[in-house]
């Protein structure tokens, strides 16, 4: 059986993601990484064109807490990369930053429109004929990042060029912002 199955795809949502980021978190640190205690710096998911907009096959999360160490104010930042095609999920913390740097920390928890959501969104604008237009035979991002305040970005990986679209994180309206044509 294991030779007939060779491209199986992990559709996971945002939720299950976060949840075993959670049981990561807990495992590695003792400590669950609430979103009601740690900040989003950055979200990344990744998947398959051949199952947009179902979910996503892994994602990387860059958490981010402010901390004080005598009397200094610092970002800590800790990683977690999932992915369960593999089986593998990897993890990594201790990097610290001088507060001046003035990072915030996405609300995520407080948004309106999810990773899978907003995918939904693009590929209901563009990204579906895109996609059959290269016979699904592409990969996509869905991510959030500091830079992108309050808009989840994703960008479809198509031959020749890259079909990118905004997806406002609270209202769910979108914007083309970049056309492989």
């Amino acid at each position: 059986i294991a030779d007939e199955i060779t491209d199986i795809t992990i559709a996971w949502t945002q939720a299950d993601f976060l949840e075993i980021a959670s049981a990561v978190g807990e495992a590695a640190w003792d400590d669950p990484m609430a979103l009601t205690d740690w900040g989003i710096f950055g979200i990344l998911f990744d998947g398959g064109c051949q199952n947009a907009p179902v979910g996503f096959d892994s994602a990387t999360i860059t958490y981010l807490k402010t901390i004080n160490i005598n009397g200094e104010t610092y970002y800590e930042t800790r990683l977690i990369e999932i992915n369960p095609y593999f089986g593998s999920v990897r993890w990594g913390s201790g990097a610290r930053y001088p507060a001046s740097v003035g990072w915030k920390s996405l609300a995520l928890n407080a948004s309106e429109i999810t990773a899978e959501n907003a995918l939904l969104i693009a590929d209901e604008n563009g990204g579906k004929e895109a996609r059959s237009q290269v016979e699904n035979r592409c990969f996509f991002h869905t991510g959030l990042s500091i830079g992108n305040q309050l808009n989840w970005r994703i960008d479809y990986f198509l031959a020749p060029g890259v079909l990118s679209y905004i997806i406002d994180l609270k209202t769910g309206e979108f914007e083309l912002v970049n056309s492989p044509e």
